[in-house]
């Protein structure tokens, strides 16, 4: 379970992706993971589709509404060629 706690992968983004998902997950605890319904989650992941087929996990964050900003600043940074600088203290 993710708690206060945002995860992010910046290698997964550097693969060509044409997409973003976000998808809520539910973990167990013992190190199975998998999709789930919105109000089972125990937390939420970004998914970026590639082009090559399939998605790529880059970020868990503890709550919808942190998974769909997160998802939104990546997108806006990439249509705006900005470099996305994230700091977690």
């Amino acid at each position: 379970m993710i708690e206060k706690q945002i995860i992010f992968v910046p290698e997964a983004a550097k693969y060509a992706w044409d997409n973003i998902e976000v998808s809520p997950i539910w973990d167990d605890g013992n190190g199975v993971a998998k999709v789930c319904e919105r109000g089972e989650e125990s937390y939420w992941s970004v998914y970026l589709h590639q082009f090559e087929g399939g998605v790529r996990c880059i970020a868990d964050l503890p709550t919808e509404i942190l998974a769909y900003q997160f998802a939104h600043l990546l997108k806006n940074a990439v249509i705006s060629h900005t470099q996305l600088l994230i700091r977690i203290n």
